[in-house]
């Protein structure tokens, strides 16, 4: 089964134990999915004279907030399922930029995938409660200016 969420080939929308549907990494996408990057830029301003003159800009950079949780029956499987998530995100020491891939269905893509290639800017682990659930907060860079639709 293809994965509908990944990001450095790790399924962001993971179900490992089919007997247990809870369990898993269940990261989404909480902001910048398919929208235009912020541009770079600014307007000139000439002393004297009202208003401002438009100046070039270049579409450049979006953030990508990611949140979710790591939930597991066991701590081994909840220990294995958060290494997964770390290796994922510190790949390349976190420095390497890495795909982020959407695919149909998901959050209504009609048809093929979106794909951006982005860097870990932050990641906000939250407290581990009863050893078998954590959520976490993920905030990408695009390296790219924007989403990639594909077939």
């Amino acid at each position: 089964m293809t994965a509908t969420l990944e990001f450095r080939g790790l399924d962001l929308l993971s179900q490992r134990d089919p007997a247990n549907a809870g369990e898993g990494i269940r990261i989404q996408i909480v902001r910048g999915f398919l929208m235009p990057p912020d541009p770079r830029g600014e307007d000139y301003i000439v002393a004297a004279r009202p208003g401002r003159i438009p100046g070039n800009r270049v579409p450049d950079l979006l953030t990508i907030g990611l949140a979710g949780y790591v939930v597991a029956s066991t701590a081994a499987m909840w220990r294995q399922l958060t290494d997964d998530l770390i290796e994922a995100l510190t790949e390349g020491d976190g420095i390497a930029p890495g795909d982020l891939i959407a695919r149909t269905p998901y959050l209504g893509l009609a048809t093929g995938s979106a794909s951006i290639t982005a860097r870990v800017k932050n990641v906000i682990e939250g407290e581990i409660q009863a050893q078998l659930f954590q959520r976490w907060s993920i905030e990408l860079e695009s390296t790219d200016p924007a989403w990639t639709l594909g077939a």
